[in-house]
């Protein structure tokens, strides 16, 4: 959720809310672990942590959409820094830019629904159905 988003809902309940407290507020609990920062776009989001362990992001520069990204995906990565170059990268929050498969294949096929855009599910899911 950004940073807007949580503060127009804290605002119903408290009109007198300053947007510098909200900033404040998330930044503690962010010390504090219970939220996470993601950088989706040109802005930061706020999400509760996964008390499971790390989590990470696949960001779409195209739609905006994120999508979960197992940490599986990057202990081959993390392991070939610590092995090749001694470095311990902080990969407990990732995210990975780029373009999802819903936009590549709507930009491949050049296919819209009708109101001109299709969801970013709807072209996911017609895209792996053409690739499998």
């Amino acid at each position: 959720m950004g940073v807007d988003a949580v503060f127009e809902r804290a605002r119903k309940s408290y009109p007198y809310l300053d947007i510098a407290t909200v900033y404040r507020t998330l930044h503690l609990f962010k010390r504090m672990g219970v939220v996470t920062e993601v950088g989706i776009g040109d802005r930061l989001h706020f999400e509760l942590t996964d008390p499971a362990g790390h989590h990470h992001h696949m960001v779409c520069r195209v739609c905006g959409g994120a999508f979960d990204l197992s940490p599986h995906y990057l202990e081959g990565f993390r392991r070939t820094l610590a092995e090749q170059f001694g470095f311990e990268p902080d990969l407990d929050h990732f995210t990975v830019p780029g373009i999802c498969a819903g936009c590549t294949w709507q930009k491949t096929s050049g296919s819209k629904s009708s109101s001109g855009k299709q969801s970013a599910s709807q072209t996911a899911k017609a895209a792996a159905k053409e690739t499998g």
